[in-house]
């Protein structure tokens, strides 16, 4: 699912922490029938199946974002 550096190439570990969080938390949200059908509404936007739509701000993508991530499950923090 993730292209690229995992972090070890850059010597990054924060950016392998983020996809691992990322990863589990979307696996876990897979499967809890309280968020089905946000996710079907979300899912039925193109802008979630990975349409380039270069019309809409820098805003607009990241309050897309933030909505996704509001549905996951994330850890509090992580180590810094």
């Amino acid at each position: 699912m993730w292209a690229g550096d995992a972090g070890e190439l850059t010597g990054n570990p924060a950016l392998w922490q983020v996809r691992a969080e990322l990863s589990a938390a979307m696996m876990l949200a897979g499967t809890d029938p309280a968020i089905y059908r946000e996710l079907d509404r979300l899912m039925a936007d193109p802008d979630l199946l990975g349409y380039d739509d270069q019309t809409r701000s820098e805003t607009v993508w990241l309050e897309k974002l933030a909505e996704f991530l509001a549905l996951l499950p994330l850890s509090e923090g992580g180590p810094a």
